[in-house]
């Protein structure tokens, strides 16, 4: 019940990956252009989004609801109850999962927006474990190697999308992710990655991103040596550049690399791309680092990510985005980054649709060290002894996350939810039992008043309920956003996905009339345009940009008549 209690308070406008018919331009600029609709309105006039006001508001709100939990009514008198609805089998952006030492049938993944959820039954069964806990975007999840049952999460969203989840630090769970303890690094905002050193399990590192509405110190590297209690920062870089990636070398856990982004997403500007993405290692645990060059970029470059060999821990490889957002380069080194050596990626250049900003990563098997992975709006993979890249997966599109348990079982992280791959399995099978959809809007439909119709992240326009919460079907695909029904006619609706696109159907789905990005203007737009059917005249929809547009057949737009 908690979980539908937030995703209401949030509404949850997460900026989704779903492909546009514009230019690569147009998109990419459309991709880096900050929302005004979640951080602007809650900051005006004020440059800078007041996220420790914001997450003060989220505690004090949760206490008020604990309350009514308890069986108090709000001063409204309302009920505190809520029915969970659905859907399960939707599921919404992972982020991050990591599998448990020991068992390979239990996982945590972590979600943007949706806290953990865990398994113990290889993906079939899923309940959440990370909901008492004010901030539910997940960035990253490790166990201690040497101990099951210890395990480490880091909350931030680091593919930093249109709308910032801010982090609050990192938490620790000594009952394999059940329940969990705020360990620090509240103001580090966005924790990417987190280390433990094998060897000795006081020591972890965690790559932080930062606080990604303002500049400042507090981002980079930080080091525990005391499991957490307390950190130190280690490596800074720059005041916009935080630490996207980090690896450590199993063999020698005193040798470390970190490579950098450089990304600010306040009210006013969006950065992608910056001249500190760059890699650094340390051979003393990270008392010292050095800048690595050898053959790695040294240009203006965006977002940067690192993957190590298990069989070699001097073969490194690092992925660099480009300034517009494409696979910039891909290097390797087999010797402890000393030099590096470029491989052919040009197979990939428009795999990421001129986002790459929100990917930027890539891993390895960890039984093959020349078998890469690489995450895209699909997941992308060179198998050892071949050069071409083929096709590594199928299923929801915008791949985050791969991991592998000792069997060769594979689970796969994407804007859809969890897939699960086993050995010797051509497909992909997708989980469900995972109610983590982001949705931007729900709507009544009066001639289903049992059916909830929802516009969610990258999963489209939605349809369902409780009864069949493992079988809410899709109306239509894209972004999904608002929806309007004809009082009079159950089989004309009309459906809105990203940037103002409305369609309209009188068929009740079976076709539809597409309308056009912007309502077919040149105006600037939202990506969560407005718009609404009258309440006086069932044939006429009002819709904005900046400025106020009416259509008397929902499919084309005119101007507001002036007064």
């Amino acid at each position: 019940m908690r979980r539908i209690f937030l995703y209401s308070f949030f509404l949850l406008l997460i900026c989704s990956c779903a492909r546009t018919t514009r230019s690569g331009r147009e998109k990419l600029e459309e991709k880096g252009e900050p929302y005004d609709l979640f951080a602007f309105q809650r900051s005006f006039p004020d440059r800078d989004f007041d996220w420790q006001g914001w997450r003060k508001a989220l505690v004090r709100t949760r206490k008020e609801f604990a309350v009514q939990e308890r069986g108090v009514s709000d001063c409204t008198g309302a009920s505190a109850n809520w029915t969970l609805q659905g859907p399960a089998n939707v599921a919404g952006r992972v982020n991050t999962l990591a599998i448990k030492p020991d068992d390979e049938n239990t996982v945590l993944a972590g979600f943007s927006g949706g806290g953990i959820f865990k398994t113990t039954d290889g993906g079939t069964n899923w309940h959440p474990v990370f909901d008492d806990n004010p901030e539910l975007s997940i960035g990253h999840i490790a166990f201690d190697p040497g101990n099951p049952s210890v395990v480490y999460a880091g909350t931030g969203d680091p593919n930093i999308p249109s709308i910032v989840f801010n982090g609050d630090g990192i938490y620790k769970s000594t009952d394999a992710g059940e329940t969990w303890q705020h360990l620090g690094l509240s103001q580090q905002g966005i924790i990417s990655k987190i280390r433990i050193d094998p060897s000795n399990p006081q020591v972890i590192y965690a790559a932080t991103m930062g606080n990604p509405y303002v500049r400042n110190n507090e981002r980079g590297v930080y080091k525990s040596t005391d499991g957490g209690l307390h950190w130190q920062q280690v490596l800074l870089v720059s005041n916009q550049a935080g630490a996207s990636d980090l690896v450590i070398n199993a063999a020698n856990p005193q040798i470390l690399y970190a490579s950098f982004w450089d990304r600010i997403r306040s009210n006013v500007e969006s950065v992608v791309y910056g001249p500190h993405a760059r890699v650094y290692k340390t051979t003393d645990g990270g008392a010292t680092w050095t800048q690595l060059g050898g053959g790695l970029p040294t240009g203006v470059m965006g977002r940067t990510g690192l993957a190590i060999s298990q069989q070699n821990p001097d073969k490194v490889y690092a992925i660099f985005i480009d300034s517009l957002s494409t696979p910039g380069g891909l290097y390797k080194t087999t010797d402890g980054g000393a030099s590096w050596n470029p491989l052919d990626i040009s197979a990939l250049e428009d795999k990421c649709s001129d986002f790459g900003w929100y990917f930027g990563k890539i891993c390895l098997n960890p039984a093959n060290d020349d078998d890469i992975f690489f995450h895209a709006i699909i997941l992308w993979r060179k198998m050892a002894g071949v050069n071409n890249w083929s096709i590594a997966s199928g299923g929801h599109a915008d791949s985050h996350d791969l991991v592998f348990s000792s069997s060769g079982r594979r689970y796969w992280a994407n804007d859809g939810g969890v897939y699960r791959n086993d050995p010797g399995q051509s497909g992909w099978t997708k989980c469900i039992n995972l109610p983590t959809t982001q949705f931007y809007h729900t709507n009544y439909n009066p001639h289903q008043p049992g059916t909830y119709f929802g516009g969610a992240q990258d999963n489209g326009i939605v349809k369902g309920n409780g009864t069949g919460i493992n079988n809410w079907v899709s109306v239509f695909p894209a972004d999904g956003f608002r929806s309007a029904f004809h009082p009079n006619d159950p089989n004309t609706f009309w459906i809105e996905i990203q940037n103002g696109n409305i369609l309209k159907t009188a068929t009740n789905g079976d076709s539809w009339t597409f309308g056009q990005p912007c309502l077919g203007t040149t105006d600037r737009c939202n990506w969560d345009t407005p718009f609404f059917l009258s309440s006086f005249n069932p044939e006429k929809l009002y819709a904005a940009t900046y400025r106020v547009y009416f259509s008397s057949n929902g499919t084309s737009w005119g101007s507001f008549p002036a007064t």
